[in-house]
């Protein structure tokens, strides 16, 4: 299901990587229990870093554009 809001997202910052731990949307917070897929993608000259989480037997995927550092969630995946 396409969703392409913002969200409030947890995270730290490990040997020049961005490890997602969490992420709160529309009030309910979200911890991630693994990430399955990360990438990197350019927009001119900023970067946008892109996640597929898995938290609570659900897909959740991320994007975070450089520019700015806003998070989005922007698609969502129930078993």
């Amino acid at each position: 299901m396409e969703i392409n809001e913002p969200i409030d997202l947890y995270a730290v910052f490990k040997k020049g990587k961005i490890i997602p731990l969490a992420f709160k949307w529309h009030g309910q917070k979200h911890v991630v229990d693994d990430i399955t897929i990360a990438y990197t993608q350019r927009d001119g000259v900023y970067m946008i870093y892109h996640f597929s989480l898995l938290a609570k037997d659900t897909y959740y995927s991320i994007s975070i554009h450089g520019k700015d550092n806003a998070a989005r969630l922007n698609h969502i995946e129930y078993q």
